[in-house]
């Protein structure tokens, strides 16, 4: 288990920086260039101006710089302030789904990072370059984390629930509302509890990341070159969530293809989808909206098996694929790979489905397809012709996340998006 530590955190002052709710702002990676001047607008001391500073992506420097001044500015102008004291962080989220409304509770704490061969903070996906780049030039320009890395641990730590149970009958530090969710956010900095919440950790098993893999190995490069001189950066600002908090939802990322030959016809695709699958007509209204929640709705019916709906290729028609033979789906998936990986729907859909269709489509995996995760959009592209086909799927189980981890994989791309992402904002942790 690393050292999952207490931090003084610097955190808006809501008498100079005004409400909360106008200075919170997503993680960097789900920012849209329209988005970041919608919430600059919002205030200009919103978080966005430090996690994602203004210039071209291949530009030079200086937009790291001006966030790292923008930072320093705030905290001499009282619109950040450092709390008195290093403490824990609860942290819990209200928020609202296609189910009904959900509540999540985590904990906030400064975590060592450390490679991944010491087994004690285990990924699930592999990570790219271009964004580490970023994440590394902005943490080495502020010295402070701005957004957390996302973890889960198995258990809950009894020192932590014992936090909450005090946390719940005082008001909170801080309270915002943000996208339709609510957060609060309390306190703990009594130094018995502090240390029973360390000690508790610390016996405790590994961590899991949830979300984040770019901002932990960015931290691990930065640890690397500058624990020397900055003591702090052995560690990364991280929000931790027990595995099994009814509140901790995976939501499922659909896939559309950008193009495929005119002659792919959808017949000849489903006699060889039957080699592996039970195929499955579903009646089509010709509306992409209705028919994505005919699909959704299907797939709900199948709800504890491997199956996924492919719409198309070239015409608004639905097809279920449904995996009910064991012998064939196995014959369908690479044997080097572990039985955690094998076992996910994801693995198959690519391996017998996605990827024979982008290699016939003559275009790099990146280019040809897309992420969604609005069903009803993936739909619309396929209908309206801007696709050539859409596969709506399951979402990964959180069960499933830890198990690829535990076995040493990585998950295919977009596996998971795990839902609602902690805000930018609520806190900062400077390295010095």
């Amino acid at each position: 288990m690393p050292a999952v530590r207490p931090f003084q955190a610097v955190r808006y002052d809501p008498s100079v920086a005004g409400p909360v709710d106008a200075v919170l702002c997503p993680p960097y990676d789900v920012i849209t260039p329209t988005q970041r001047l919608e919430y600059q607008a919002r205030s200009p001391y919103n978080a966005v101006r430090l996690e994602l500073p203004e210039g071209p992506p291949d530009g030079d420097d200086s937009r790291y710089v001006t966030a790292a001044a923008t930072f320093r500015a705030w905290i001499e102008e009282g619109v950040l302030r450092r709390d008195d004291a290093p403490a824990y962080y609860l942290h819990e989220t209200t928020f609202t789904t296609p189910t009904g409304s959900q509540q999540r509770r985590d904990v906030l704490a400064a975590v060592d990072v450390e490679p991944w061969s010491s087994g004690n903070v285990v990924p699930h996906e592999h990570t790219m370059a271009g964004p580490k780049a970023d994440r590394l030039a902005l943490l080495r320009a502020t010295h402070a984390n701005l957004s957390p890395v996302w973890l889960l641990h198995r258990e809950p730590v009894q020192a932590v629930e014992r936090a909450w149970d005090a946390a719940l009958q005082t008001p909170p530090a801080l309270e915002a509302t943000y996208e339709s969710e609510r957060h609060r956010l309390w306190i703990v900095d009594d130094g018995a509890l502090v240390a029973l919440i360390e000690a508790g950790f610390a016996s405790g098993g590994p961590l899991y990341i949830a979300d984040g893999h770019h901002r932990f190995e960015t931290a691990l490069g930065f640890r690397a070159e500058a624990e020397s001189t900055l003591p702090g950066a052995r560690g990364a600002l991280a929000v931790i969530t027990w595995a099994d908090d009814p509140g901790l939802v995976v939501l499922p990322t659909h896939r559309v293809l950008a193009n495929l030959p005119a002659e792919v016809r959808l017949e000849g695709l489903r006699a060889a989808w039957s080699a592996t699958f039970e195929v499955h007509e579903i009646d089509s209204t010709g509306d992409p909206a209705r028919d994505a929640d005919r699909a959704v709705a299907s797939l709900e019916a199948h709800a504890d098996e491997t199956a996924f709906i492919v719409v198309g290729p070239h015409t608004p028609e639905l097809t279920l694929l449904r995996a009910a033979d064991p012998a064939k789906v196995l014959a369908a998936l690479p044997a080097d790979r572990s039985a955690a990986w094998r076992a996910l729907d994801l693995a198959l859909l690519h391996a017998a489905v996605v990827d024979p269709l982008v290699a016939r489509a003559g275009r790099d995996k990146a280019e040809a397809l897309a992420y969604l995760r609005d069903p009803r959009e993936a739909v619309e592209r396929v209908y309206d012709g801007s696709a050539a086909a859409a596969f709506i799927t399951h979402p990964t189980r959180v069960r499933q996340v830890l198990e690829v981890a535990d076995a040493g994989d990585r998950m295919p791309e977009k596996s998971t998006y795990f839902f609602p992402k902690p805000p930018t904002g609520l806190l900062v942790r400077p390295l010095d």
